[in-house]
This record gives structure tokens, C-alpha cells and sequence, in this order.
């Protein structure tokens, strides 16, 4: 199976180039890596840590900028914000395929809109973020 997690995702070249605009820590600069670092934190809770984290403002971020779909956003929300441990399979389940079509759609709308590669960015994956099933937390 192609995916981001072992280097062979659908866009994995413009993947590489554009995690180049993630820093280390803190957020992104520009808009386009700070919505790749979005994505990335998404498959990474995924892979590494079954989605026992709260990814929610990341998820939130892509949602707001339209990057990811309606449906995408549905199959997510439950296992970015509710923090507890994803008891799926990691080669194929609904879930999994979620993970990388919401990379691919990120790839794709960010090579759509060029403009974010200079954008400034406004809202960082953290100032979205919803506390545990209680509504949205807002950090400046």
C-alpha cells in the first residue's frame, strides 16, 4: 500500500518539498507549511501513536482553508479529538484511507493555490484546537 508514512504517498514529491517549510517546532511561516504541518501531524499521531492525542485544531485548520472534504472531515473528527487509542488495522481500513486522501487533498489544494507558498500564516494548528468534546479553545 502507497502512503506518506513509508515515502510513497500519491504526492510524495511534492510531500518532501513542502515539509521543507516545516520547522522543527513552532509554526510555520507561510501558509502552505503550516497546513502541510496540519497533515503531517495527523498521519503522525496516526502511525506513531494510534491517534491518542488530540489533532483536532490540525483537522480544524484544513477544514477552515478548504483543503480537505466534507466526507474526509466526518471520518476524521471522531479520532482527532476524542483521544483515545485507534484500535483499527494500519493496511486498508476507512480510517487508514482518510489518513492519506486527507495528505493527497492537501497536496493537490496547495498546488492549486501557489499563493500560499508566500501567505502569511493567521491561525497556526493550535489556535483551533477543541478541548476534549466541550467546544473550541482559541489561543492567540
Amino acid at each position: 500500500m502507497n502512503t506518506y508514512w513509508n515515502g510513497t504517498g500519491n504526492y510524495q514529491k511534492d510531500y518532501d518539498e513542502l515539509y521543507k517549510l516545516v520547522p522543527i517546532s513552532g509554526a510555520s511561516k507561510v501558509l502552505a507549511g503550516e497546513l502541510t504541518r496540519a497533515a503531517t501531524k495527523i498521519g503522525y499521531d496516526f502511525y506513531n501513536n494510534g491517534m491518542s492525542n488530540n489533532t483536532s485544531g490540525a483537522l480544524l485548520l484544513l477544514l477552515n482553508y478548504n483543503v480537505i472534504c466534507g466526507n474526509t472531515y466526518l471520518k476524521l473528527a471522531p479520532v482527532c479529538s476524542k483521544n483515545k487509542v485507534y484500535g483499527g488495522c494500519y493496511d486498508g481500513d476507512e480510517t487508514h484511507w482518510a489518513i492519506e486522501s486527507m495528505i493527497d487533498q492537501t497536496m493537490l489544494k496547495i498546488q492549486d493555490n501557489p499563493q500560499w507558498l508566500t501567505q502569511d500564516v493567521l491561525y497556526d494548528i493550535f489556535s483551533m484546537q477543541q478541548e476534549q468534546d466541550y467546544g473550541y479553545t482559541y489561543r492567540k
